[in-house]
């Protein structure tokens, strides 16, 4: 689980501003709190599908879940447990 939320927060941070410097926790929220922009989280999105070797659902697909950590979190380990 460390090593998942781990690699999360490093995408995160390569897919947003990485001149920028935050903390990361469960109640970041990716737009309000980081600036992400809808083409960071598309970015997002592609790396992570790439990195954990997963298909994010498209019911998801949406700023109301992909905004927030705990959410993208959740969608990634829910994915990698079906790729299983």
């Amino acid at each position: 689980m460390i090593e998942m939320r781990d690699k999360l927060i490093e995408l995160i941070k390569r897919c947003g501003n990485e001149m920028m410097e935050f903390d990361i926790d469960e109640e970041t929220n990716l737009v309000e709190d980081l600036g992400y922009s809808s083409l960071n989280l598309i970015e997002l999105i592609v790396e992570l599908e790439m990195e954990f070797g997963i298909e994010i659902p498209d019911e998801v697909l949406n700023i109301e879940t992909l905004s927030m950590f705990k959410n993208i979190f959740t969608v990634v380990e829910n994915s990698t447990a079906k790729e299983m």
